[in-house]
């Protein structure tokens, strides 16, 4: 299978990531190249030597998007990121573009698995689950073997390096439970400015905060050694805080309406306006070693669900249907 990505960073060719777990991995899992829009855009029929081409980023190009999923003999796929809804709120002119882009590729690579029904069943066209594949090296259970014991403290984030915009991590709710709990809490990703209004205006004084660090750090030097992770965010998706909370022994507390945290974390799922709920969770992780223990313990079976091999068997099943 020749497969190239196709988004709007301002690179090209073959890519190995230095920074674990991204999504520019499927090029590398597959032996791929990459292409800027910029470089391709004024001949887009440069990618008919392909098999399967991936439009990443799409809603930043929708028109040449368009014209590659049209025009173009390869195969396409969209993997619209995120949530879709961050993209149906664009707009009408754009959220039109969107459309039609979910109509004219080939595939659908939906990043929330229990949409994959609701794509198809309105756009007509084939989708399959499509995560950023999980490096070998979290899933391993090493970084969780190297934790020796865990800080007591909540840690509250955004999306673990990746720039989710703070302003979707619900910070509020977050805040309100830790008030309630009173217990000391770590704040990262977050902009110091924000984190210092909403701790002043909270009146939350066991509470420190940090910038952003290197993702492998993040791993075996915050989560890891945390006590649990508040996720209660409004940003769906593949949720990477779940999946790295399940990988390194860390319990997530988390929005019931991600499939992800249904999968790895059943027991710990709530509204995420539900503050009462939130703070009991919260409470008898602290109080329960047995219930501790086993959620970890179940989550960290479950997690290979999301391994670069499991993603990549999805994915070539998926091109498979569509190429004959």
């Amino acid at each position: 299978m020749k497969l190239c990505m196709v988004s709007g960073a301002d690179f090209n060719g073959s890519f190995v990531s230095g920074h674990m777990d991204c999504m520019f991995d499927w090029v590398s899992t597959f032996n791929g190249v990459h292409r800027s829009i910029a470089s391709i855009k004024d001949d887009i029929h440069q990618l008919d030597e392909y098999d399967i081409v991936m439009l990443v980023d799409a809603d930043r190009f929708l028109d040449d998007a368009n014209n590659i999923a049209l025009e173009c003999s390869c195969k396409t796929i969209f993997v619209p990121e995120g949530t879709i809804y961050r993209h149906l709120r664009t707009p009408f002119g754009n959220y039109e573009k969107f459309h039609r882009l979910l109509q004219n590729v080939d595939l659908i690579g939906a990043v929330e698995e229990d949409r994959i029904p609701w794509y198809e069943s309105i756009w007509d066209t084939k989708a399959f689950f499509m995560h950023t594949p999980t490096s070998d090296r979290l899933l391993s259970g090493s970084i969780r073997e190297k934790v020796k014991g865990k800080v007591e403290r909540i840690l509250v984030c955004c999306n673990l390096g990746f720039g989710e915009p703070y302003t979707q991590t619900n910070l509020p709710t977050s805040l309100g439970i830790v008030k309630k709990t009173g217990r000391e809490t770590l704040l990262c990703e977050i902009p110091p400015d924000h984190a210092r209004f909403m701790v002043e205006e909270f009146g939350i004084d066991k509470i420190s905060y940090m910038g952003r660090s290197p993702y492998l750090f993040y791993m075996q030097e915050v989560i890891g050694p945390s006590k649990l992770l508040l996720n209660p965010s409004e940003l769906i998706g593949t949720s990477r805080n779940a999946i790295v909370g399940a990988a390194v022994g860390t319990p997530v507390v988390g929005n019931m309406h991600s499939h992800t945290q249904q999968r790895l974390f059943p027991d710990l799922c709530a509204y995420i306006y539900d503050t009462n709920k939130m703070v009991d969770l919260v409470n008898r992780l602290y109080e329960d070693p047995i219930f501790y223990k086993d959620v970890c313990d179940r989550a960290f079976e479950e997690v290979q669900y999301y391994s670069k091999a499991n993603a990549k068997k999805r994915f070539e099943e998926a091109v498979e249907g569509v190429m004959g």
